[in-house]
């Protein structure tokens, strides 16, 4: 994989073959798309697979939302429920792997290895040894905190 080619990667926030939703552009409905390692693009609608290359650099310009696919526990689905009761809507692991709650779309500090934001009720750091195994798909390396408004449960 080129240096180019991860930088594209790293611009979306996805991995090679890792499956995500993308929408925007006037379109209002999530498709579901997949990179392979040497920057294909691939969409799956009403189960055909079509390239779509042509949606890359509209995708680099900002036309086009991107969510990870992400699939949950029991235990996860749980967590998410109580947080959002309680008034959060974003998650984000910091660089010493804990995973913390923001009621606001926190920044990343990377000269502080943290996510934050001033406007956020107190962010709530998630137990470690009660979530060690979980939210595994989120990560420091992530340009983006993860909306939990966006799952559905």
């Amino acid at each position: 994989m080129t240096e180019n080619v991860k930088k594209v990667f790293e611009m979306l926030g996805v991995e090679p073959k890792e499956e995500f939703l993308m929408w925007g552009e006037g379109c209002s409905v999530k498709h579901k798309f997949v990179f392979d390692e040497n920057l294909n693009l691939t969409g799956f609608s009403d189960g055909t697979c079509v390239n779509a290359n042509n949606l890359i650099h509209p995708m680099l310009i900002g036309k086009y939302c991107i969510s990870k696919m992400v699939f949950l526990s029991e235990k996860e689905k749980a967590v998410i429920n109580m947080i959002k009761a309680y008034g959060y809507k974003y998650l984000a692991r910091d660089k010493c792997n804990d995973v913390y709650c923001y009621s606001e779309k926190p920044v990343k500090l990377n000269n502080h290895n943290c996510w934050d934001n001033e406007d956020s009720i107190d962010p709530l750091n998630l137990p470690y040894h009660l979530i060690k195994d979980d939210f595994k798909f989120l990560k420091w390396e992530d340009t983006e905190p993860f909306n939990i408004e966006d799952i559905e449960l």
